[in-house]
């Protein structure tokens, strides 16, 4: 049976990297290299123990395990102009 779980808005930093080359198709944010942004991606352990995939906030690319962080809203634009609603995870602040 399944039920509802709050997971909480911060975890801790788990395992990252940085995706620096454009996802192959049929990834469709990125038409081409020339306007692909490097972004991380992780894996962030909530306090219940279970860990979520998510892009990171990209902002100084200084990440370390262990490190605190924070469930943020984001949007992200297809290269059609439209854009969507998603999450990603960024350093806790404070």
């Amino acid at each position: 049976m399944m039920e509802d779980k709050n997971f909480g808005t911060v975890g801790s930093l788990w395992s990252w990297t940085m995706q620096n080359l454009p996802p192959k198709a049929p990834y469709f944010l990125h038409e081409n290299k020339e306007n692909f942004k490097i972004y991380g991606v992780g894996f962030i352990e909530m306090p219940c123990g279970v860990k979520i995939k998510s892009r990171l906030q990209v902002n100084d690319l200084k990440f370390e395990i262990g490190q605190l962080m924070e469930l943020k809203t984001s949007t992200l634009k297809k290269p059609n102009g439209e854009t969507l609603p998603t999450f990603e995870f960024g350093v806790k602040k404070g």
